[in-house]
């Protein structure tokens, strides 16, 4: 070393460590480990003349190892803050968080410690985000593909902030929800598909019904065309049930009728069919048909005792129904002599709108015949009043009598009002008068009172003339006005002669050949 430093203040000082003891035993302890080392002589002499090159040279050298060393360090910790900052301002961009700000007033390796903290925690939070748009987009695209719709448009590469994520959230759970609801729709759909196939004996024809009766639902698209089309098949299917237990209860009827007409509803064979054929199926329709064409034919063979056996049907619904005699006749085929299918098919029309227009009005029939026994009770409550043997009962008979006639009086009235209130609210619904007879119910009905009171006048007087007369003809005169009372009535099987007087076809409800003829009967 040519420069001198014993002049300087740190000459000064390595000087005064020369002459320290501590210094002088650790030269005597180096000195002999160099010479035993075997380093040059000259080495030796400076170190034991004291030379300031030969102490401080090694401590000269192992200080500018470690300045350089810290200077590195120094400038590590300054890169490491500059990278932090940088990366830490990027990811606070992407994370749409405030402009980040230097920690001031700290020393640098505090500063460098803080940074990277925080770059830490930023990445975390961005690794997080992008964790949780990862998997909402694969949500996301599992269910636009079963649902058969776009998928959510958003950058897979940008950062969301948290108000996207929870959009998208949103929209994910929205499309969850419908997912849930069409699978539910499905579901209900399949429940009614299933039976309708077996019903209707039927197997998956198409890809697409194949797919939707065999194939497992998570697999199944579940888009609105999808649906719609499962929908229409169920419809379809719907249709064809209907249209097939029409038909074959159409059969069945048919069959039944005929077997009945043929008498062989208690025919083994015919029960064993009915047996099997208890399930609506197409196997059963078929095995009806079979058995119907066979009917038919027996059907045929057994015509005219068919129509004949109908006519006596139709005399019953005739009187069940109260039709008149000019109803009766609009039905031409009824004294046919032609025997042939044409004939017994109008037979059997008539017997069904009969049958279902005394169905339809069964309730004020029976309430019209209720009204007849009524009048009927009348009408012997009145003979016996008249009979002057009832003065000689004992007993309180009398009594009885009298309480009888008010009872069946006022039993009469309350049904006649009833009716008059029915009748009016018929009128008032088709629109038309009622008529009985070719005249009104109300009319009818008076006639009826008005012409059971002269009768009983004129048999008063009968009776009277009779007994003026000195009893000449006084057994016959009654029953002779009895006899022309009954010619005048028309005819219901099972009543009384003054009581046959009262008609009540149509009450509520026209007929259809009714209708054809302005409601009169």
């Amino acid at each position: 070393m040519d420069v001198r430093v014993e002049n300087t203040e740190v000459g000064k000082a390595i000087a005064a460590l020369l002459h320290e003891p501590q210094y002088t035993g650790l030269v005597r302890r180096l000195y002999k480990c160099w010479n035993e080392i075997g380093y040059p002589a000259e080495t030796l002499r400076a170190l034991e003349t004291g030379t300031i090159e030969a102490v401080i040279k090694p401590f000269m050298d192992g200080l500018s190892t470690s300045v350089e060393g810290e200077e590195g360090q120094l400038q590590q910790f300054r890169d490491t803050v500059e990278h932090c900052f940088t990366v830490v301002t990027a990811i606070s961009e992407e994370l749409r968080l405030p402009e980040y700000h230097m920690p001031q007033n700290l020393p640098l390796i505090e500063q460098a410690r803080v940074m990277e903290e925080t770059t830490d925690k930023l990445r975390h939070r961005r690794m997080e985000r992008m964790d949780s748009l990862a998997k909402l987009i694969e949500k996301n695209a599992s269910l636009c593909q079963v649902l058969q719709v776009e998928p959510h448009d958003i950058d897979h590469n940008k950062v969301p902030n948290p108000e996207e994520l929870d959009q998208f959230r949103r929209i994910n759970d929205a499309l969850q929800q419908e997912r849930d609801n069409r699978l539910r729709r499905l579901q209900e759909l399949k429940r009614d598909i299933i039976p309708l196939m077996a019903d209707l004996e039927r197997q998956p024809t198409s890809h697409f019904e194949r797919n939707l009766l065999t194939e497992s639902e998570a697999h199944f698209p579940l888009s609105d065309e999808s649906l719609q089309r499962v929908a229409d098949l169920k419809e379809e299917l719907f249709s064809a049930k209907l249209a097939l237990t029409e038909e074959f209860i159409q059969v069945s009827d048919k069959s039944q009728a005929i077997r009945q007409r043929l008498k062989q509803l208690d025919d083994p064979a015919s029960r064993a069919l009915e047996e099997r054929c208890r399930k609506i199926c197409p196997t059963s329709l078929n095995l009806l048909q079979t058995e119907l064409v066979r009917l038919e034919r027996l059907k045929q063979q057994n015509m005219k005792a068919f129509i004949l056996e109908m006519r006596v049907e139709l005399e019953g619904l005739f009187n069940k129904c109260f039709i008149g005699k000019e109803d009766r006749q609009l039905f031409k085929d009824f004294k046919s002599d032609i025997f042939n299918e044409e004939v017994l098919e109008s037979h059997e029309a008539e017997c069904t709108r009969l049958r279902d227009y005394y169905n339809q009005n069964a309730h004020f029939f029976n309430k019209i015949l209720r009204r007849e026994d009524v009048w009927t009770k009348k009408m012997e409550v009145d003979k016996k009043e008249n009979d002057p043997a009832r003065f000689n009962n004992r007993g309180g008979q009398l009594l009885r009598d009298q309480q009888e006639k008010a009872q069946v009086e006022h039993e009469l009235k309350r049904l006649d009002k009833d009716l008059a209130t029915e009748i009016k609210e018929w009128e008032a619904q088709q629109g038309v008068p009622f008529f009985v007879y070719g005249r009104s119910y109300t009319d009818f009905v008076q006639e009826q009172k008005d012409t059971y009171e002269a009768q009983k006048e004129r048999l008063k007087g009968e009776r009277k003339r009779a007994k003026e007369g000195g009893g000449g003809g006084g057994a016959g005169a009654p029953m002779a006005g009895k006899r022309k009372m009954d010619s005048q009535a028309p005819q219901h099987p099972g009543k009384s002669s003054i009581q046959k007087n009262v008609s009540v076809a149509g009450l509520m409800q026209r007929s259809p050949k009714i209708q054809r003829t302005g409601a009169h009967l």
